[in-house]
């Protein structure tokens, strides 16, 4: 049988002072899976911050993460945030490559279906033809 290497009074104390599942894991020498089922186990709510989101705000140990993701995407930051981010450059360039790419790909799978297409096509047509 193991031993345990820490104490569940030493967890919840951790917890209350805001530490995720990875700090108290490398604080013990664990990892976050053992944590994560210790913690669960106790009925603690994660300390979870959202991403995109500075060390400083947003640690909230009381709430879930679904409701620090929505209470982050209302405030201003996020709106600054994103302002930011979609008129830079950067986001333009990856935004053309990502819709070249799925052009490509279309081109492909047409190229490649093009009879299984057309067939389908006259299928379909015949079939609304006979409707009428």
């Amino acid at each position: 049988m193991r031993t345990k290497k820490f104490t569940d009074l030493e967890l919840i104390q951790l917890h209350k002072k805001k530490l995720n599942d990875r700090q108290i894991g490398d604080l013990f020498g664990v990892g976050r899976g053992t944590i994560f089922r210790r913690r669960r186990k106790l009925y603690l709510i994660a300390n979870i911050r959202p991403k995109l989101i500075d060390d400083t705000d947003f640690y909230l140990s009381n709430k879930t993460g679904k409701e620090c993701r929505k209470e982050y995407h209302q405030s201003d930051k996020f709106k600054e945030y994103i302002k930011k981010y979609h008129q830079s450059d950067k986001f333009k360039e990856y935004q053309k490559k990502y819709h070249q790419k799925n052009r490509e790909k279309i081109k492909k799978y047409y190229q490649k279906n093009r009879e299984k297409i057309l067939e389908n096509k006259k299928k379909d047509y015949q079939s609304r033809k006979g409707r009428s």
